[in-house]
């Protein structure tokens, strides 16, 4: 059984935990275990997983949290959330009120914000867990927000899920989508 991380863990109740990989054990058996994850209605998110998600690590560029489902005889990954700290560009005609530009604290048209990389769910896993990942996911973010500052949160999306993270509570900051992907905030 992995060692689970608090933050999040009740969004999935008691047989689920959240972990970070490094809590797994070696790179070895972490790599075995990241290779159980299925993703194939898109190949990039099982592509990070297995193959950028340790490199990241090491390099300290992003922590990647796996949502685990433990039992008595073996742990399953049935999500992933990749946290990442980047900066971001708005420009002047952003749909973005003036309000939320106020407040997400701008300088030159640029700010920091934290990274939601990517949410994936395994292909075994058949509910709907977008909006438990989402709030996992800020509350991942909340301590760092606490010590350091910093209140935007991006994500970059598919034109399909546009709607969802707006539901979310996500706003554009474009209109037209950069590299196919769509930017989007929101405030802590």
């Amino acid at each position: 059984m992995v060692t689970n991380s608090s933050e999040g863990a009740s969004a999935f109740g008691d047989h689920r935990e959240v972990v970070s990989p490094h809590r797994i054990g070696g790179e070895s058996k972490v790599q075995e275990f990241l290779r159980t994850f299925r993703c194939s209605r898109d190949s990039d998110l099982g592509t990070f997983l297995h193959d950028r998600a340790i490199f990241y690590e090491k390099k300290g560029r992003a922590r990647t949290y796996l949502i685990v489902d433990s039992d008595d005889e073996h742990d399953t990954i049935v999500a992933y959330i990749p946290l990442a700290i980047t900066h971001l560009t708005v420009c002047e005609d952003t749909p973005l009120s003036k309000t939320i530009r106020k407040r997400m604290d701008l300088h030159d048209n640029m700010t920091d914000a934290y990274l939601i990389g990517q949410l994936a769910k395994d292909d075994r896993v058949e509910e709907r867990m977008g909006h438990e990942l989402i709030r996992v996911a800020i509350n991942l973010i909340r301590p760092g927000f606490e010590m350091f500052g910093c209140r935007t949160i991006r994500i970059d999306c598919k034109e399909p899920l546009l709607k969802f993270y707006e539901r979310e509570g996500f706003f554009r900051i474009s209109t037209e989508p950069v590299d196919g992907l769509y930017r989007m905030v929101c405030l802590i």
